[in-house]
């Protein structure tokens, strides 16, 4: 007996598409080194539609991991910038800079960066803060605005921004 054309030809079609979004939905990965141990992991979505950037930045910081554990070695992050742009104005991606020591190395202990240590100040500089700080509403909005661009970036997670923006008005009081 034979079988009809047409749910074989729809099996197929299924099958064949199933892997076409497969390969659609996974994203683009590049792993650039920048020298002194340090490289920079990004990973974009193949679409516009793919808005997904958390999954973006955990399949990157997946990468960095799997460098420095074929190395025997461990990753410090230096930064984390998630973009979600607009549709049709550029594609989602995340982009992890980080660097590759050996256990126990003291840096990996160390922090990242000061929490507000956002720009170099020069001498003579007002302060948000600290003792006889001449802090003024300029300043203050500089500071929030700052952790502000931080938190659009990604490089601040909402939480942190919280308690960043907290600290910055508790010593301004």
């Amino acid at each position: 007996m034979k079988t009809p054309l047409l749910p074989k030809t729809l099996l197929a079609a299924t099958f064949f598409l199933g892997l076409s979004a497969a390969a659609w939905a996974a994203s683009i990965a590049t792993m650039t080194p920048q020298g002194d141990n340090t490289f920079v992991a990004t990973r974009e979505a193949k679409t516009t539609f793919d808005r997904d950037v958390e999954k973006l930045k955990a399949e990157a910081l997946d990468d960095a991991n799997k460098l420095a554990s074929s190395q025997g070695k461990e990753i410090k992050i230096i930064s984390v910038v998630v973009k979600k742009p607009w549709y049709v104005t550029g594609f989602p991606s995340a982009k992890v800079t980080f660097r590759v020591l050996p256990h126990g190395d003291p840096e990996l202990a160390a922090p990242a960066t000061a929490p507000l240590a956002l720009a170099p100040v020069p001498a003579g500089t007002p302060t948000v803060g600290g003792s006889g700080s001449t802090a003024t509403n300029d300043d203050l909005y500089t500071a929030l605005l700052k952790l502000d661009d931080l938190r659009k970036r990604g490089i601040l997670t909402e939480k942190e921004f919280e308690q960043e923006k907290k600290k910055v008005l508790d010593r301004s009081r």
